[in-house]
């Protein structure tokens, strides 16, 4: 399949977010491009979600076909209040894993490389990220 950026972006925001809401029990997701502020009083867990483009090589060449491969990484952090510890954080990192790991969405955006970095107390939240390097391509 061929994806522009939105495209791509599209499916793993739908993706990420669909598993989320299934499974977070109503803890909420927050998109890095949007004005909203940090979600739900001091002491509720939240997440956030960003993809970040890193590499775009040339695969195919031709006159009237080019391919590119496009990679970046989807970041999906979780703020869970500091102090209570890792249970919940815990859980809700594991509901990423499930969504990312081993998954490609339906048009060909292809997960890999899914981690986790526990970054710690951030103020008042522990967070932790979970980290997946995604691939696809754009044929134009």
């Amino acid at each position: 399949m061929s994806l522009t950026i939105a495209q791509a972006r599209d499916e793993m925001f739908t993706l990420v977010r669909t598993a989320w809401v299934a499974n977070s029990g109503g803890v909420p997701l927050r998109f890095w491009d949007t004005k909203d502020v940090i979600p739900g009083p001091s002491n509720s867990s939240w997440a956030d979600l960003r993809a970040q483009w890193t590499i775009g090589n040339q695969n195919g060449f031709g006159l009237s076909l080019r391919k590119y491969t496009r990679e970046g990484i989807l970041t999906l952090r979780v703020f869970t209040p500091f102090g209570d510890g890792l249970t919940e954080n815990d859980s809700l990192t594991q509901v990423a894993l499930n969504a990312l790991e081993g998954v490609d969405t339906a048009n060909g955006v292809w997960f890999r490389r899914v981690r986790v970095n526990h970054i710690g107390q951030d103020g008042e939240w522990f967070q932790t990220n979970i980290l997946a390097d995604f691939f696809y391509e754009e044929v134009k």
